[in-house]
């Protein structure tokens, strides 16, 4: 197994990551009303709609994200994108991919 890392502006992720948060909201409220016994309310119901906008549209971002600056670098380090798996830490802006040599 090797790492490659690189760092990024925040400006090149803050969609993501701002989107991530979103998710992350949404899905802590929407535990926090199941161990609650609430998910039979209507705001559970509207919690668990927009979790799912919100959610899809984190899932179409990070594609753009990798699209644009994760499948670079891959190609340009003859790296396997089947045998590859990216993390993007939001503090430091840094991407960790994990890869195994073919």
């Amino acid at each position: 197994m090797k790492i490659y890392n690189r760092t990024f502006n925040r400006e090149k992720y803050f969609n993501l990551e701002k989107l991530s948060a979103e998710v992350e909201s949404r899905k802590n409220l929407l535990a926090f009303m199941i161990n609650n016994d609430m998910d039979s309310s209507n705001s559970f119901t509207r919690y668990q709609e927009e979790y799912t906008n919100f959610y899809q549209k984190y899932e179409q971002e990070k594609k753009v994200f990798q699209k644009a600056y994760i499948d670079p670098i891959l190609l340009e380090n003859n790296i396997d994108a089947e045998r590859a798996k990216w993390n993007l830490n939001f503090d430091d802006g840094e991407v960790t991919i994990t890869y195994y040599e073919t």
